[in-house]
């Protein structure tokens, strides 16, 4: 809580316990973040149960993926549209992404809000017939647990409805974890985490990481401290 200070923007994650701090108001007025879950993480935990339970393991991954139908729906009027994003002309990238999100938003509102309300009451249902402690129990009371974060992406045209960007992202950090296990120090730590940070940034708008970082550490030196937005990975694209 103390690395996100006053932000009180949306914060999307699994539901792990450890992050419901995050979350939770400091009764001293500080805005908190809103969560927004992963329904990526819920389809796994289904998929997990279909050995126990295929019958209503495959129902339920059947539901979800009518979610990702309505997304898929988003993606084909936004091309349908060309909505370029032209990154050169910061007035035409505002726009596009904000229709883009217009779009997504109103498919979500017609069609995502009706789906979730019926796979809600689905689960319910199945949940008081399924064993707590079983694979399939275990699935819906995650899902059920932390539903209004679940749902939250249907509120916002940008936001996602899961994680897996984040996730994909910080793979190459996972895998080669015994290679840079010991980072020297605290310092050490937090600037290996800033520039990880930033070559995820890089991958993620279709640059270079080595081209980009080489001209960011020549020129950085020589900028003014109230020029340096310009060197955040969109921008510089």
């Amino acid at each position: 809580s103390r690395f996100f200070g006053p932000y009180a923007g949306y914060i999307q994650a699994d539901a792990f316990s450890g992050y419901d701090h995050l979350f939770k108001g400091r009764g001293d007025g500080v805005p908190v973040p809103t969560e927004v879950g992963c329904w990526a993480h819920v389809r796994r935990k289904f998929v997990e149960a279909q050995s126990s339970d295929a019958l209503r393991s495959c129902t339920a991954v059947a539901m979800i993926k009518l979610l990702y139908e309505v997304e898929a729906e988003a993606r084909l009027k936004v091309e349908q549209e060309q909505l370029a994003i032209d990154d050169s002309d910061a007035t035409v990238a505002l726009e596009a992404r904000a229709r883009a999100a217009a779009i997504r938003l109103e498919l979500r509102q017609a069609q995502s809000v009706p789906h979730l309300a019926k796979i809600k009451a689905w689960m319910e249902e199945q949940r008081v017939q399924a064993l707590p402690k079983s694979p399939i129990g275990q699935a819906i009371d995650y899902a059920l647990s932390n539903w209004a974060a679940r749902t939250r992406y249907t509120e916002d045209g940008d936001l996602a409805p899961d994680n897996k960007a984040a996730e994909n992202a910080l793979r190459p950090i996972v895998l080669g974890r015994k290679n840079w296990l010991f980072a020297g120090s605290d310092n050490g730590g937090r600037t290996g985490a800033v520039l990880a940070s930033l070559v995820a940034s890089c991958k993620r708008h279709g640059l270079d990481p080595f081209s980009y970082l080489r001209n960011l550490l020549t020129r950085i030196a020589a900028t003014p401290i109230n020029q340096l937005d310009q060197f955040l990975p969109d921008r510089w694209k």
